[in-house]
């Protein structure tokens, strides 16, 4: 019996050895652990781009790894703009080009010197709503405008208050050099600034000493069967005078995109225009006695831009 029981103990022992192996078996070899001391306390670091320039500020912990995600974008049919451009999200806008206009419009001058002789003349006053055509060119360097514009036009008067026929009329020119500021926008542009330059007025004074009766009257010294043909002028005269003034004209306007390279222009503007005391001419001579005028005023005009 003794013997049955240690052969007993020891097929037990063999078959607890061979599940062992088995198991063993099954999961295969086993690798050693080759992990150093040194891998446990300082394990590898992973560097990125952004962190090579230096340390991290003190007191901000950061992932090594981590990355600033994109900033956030409008999606759709023509956007793909960052929203943190201000510009590009409708802001204003430094246009970078230039352009030239044509413009008219009325300047609302100061007359009333002027009138005051005219109606001693016998016809009726000047109007003061004097018809302005003109342009202007400029180059846009960011906001600052650069450039030149010049302007002129003219208002008359008849009449016939006895024998002779009587006629006046003003004419002003000025112009010179533009300083600006401009905004633009999408689909409109503000600008505001000076003109810088000079000018003149003229005053044509003209009277015709031949009696007006009628059509054929006005035409009868001129006919070829007639005694004489030509046409006695001895006591007709037309006179001028002229002045001179330093042209000083603050503007704004805005400027509508009607394409790409066209804009519509509507400006409002005050235009300086004095004729100093005693430098008004007579026939080119100085009237030492003549009065001080600021024939200037108000201005609007509208014009068309082509450009950029």
């Amino acid at each position: 019996m003794r013997c049955v029981r240690i052969l007993v103990l020891l097929m037990a022992c063999w078959l607890q050895l061979a599940g062992v192996e088995v198991l063993a078996q099954e999961k295969g070899p086993v690798e050693p652990d080759t992990t150093s001391a040194s891998d446990i306390y300082n394990p590898p670091r992973v560097i990125t781009p952004e962190y090579e320039a230096g340390p991290q500020p003190s007191g901000e912990i950061r992932p090594e790894t981590e990355v600033e995600p994109p900033a956030p974008t409008e999606r759709g049919p023509g956007k793909t703009r960052d929203k943190r451009c201000a510009t590009c999200s409708g802001g204003s806008r430094a246009r970078v080009g230039g352009g030239g206009e044509f413009a008219s419009g009325y300047l609302f001058a100061d007359l009333d010197d002027i009138n005051r002789q005219i109606r001693q003349m016998g016809i009726p006053a000047l109007s003061d709503n004097i018809f302005l055509v003109g342009g202007r060119g400029y180059t846009r360097i960011g906001h600052l405008l650069v450039g030149g514009a010049g302007y002129g036009g003219g208002t008359e008067s008849s009449g016939i208050p006895d024998c002779c026929a009587r006629y006046a009329r003003v004419e002003i020119a000025y112009g010179g050099v533009i300083l600006g500021l401009a905004m633009a926008r999408p689909r409109y542009e503000v600008m505001a600034g000076m003109l810088f330059g000079g000018g003149s007025v003229e005053i044509v004074r003209e009277r015709n000493s031949r009696t007006v009766a009628g059509w054929d009257e006005a035409w009868e010294n001129f006919d070829a069967s007639g005694p004489d043909s030509v046409a006695t002028d001895d006591l007709n005269m037309t006179s001028k005078i002229t002045g001179e003034f330093i042209a000083l004209e603050p503007f704004a306007e805005v400027k509508y995109w009607l394409l790409p390279f066209m804009a519509l222009d509507v400006s409002a503007s005050y235009l300086n225009a004095e004729v100093g005391r005693g430098e008004w001419k007579l026939d080119g001579v100085s009237i030492p006695d003549s009065p001080e005028s600021n024939i200037g005023g108000w201005s609007l005009r509208l014009g068309l831009h082509f450009g950029l």
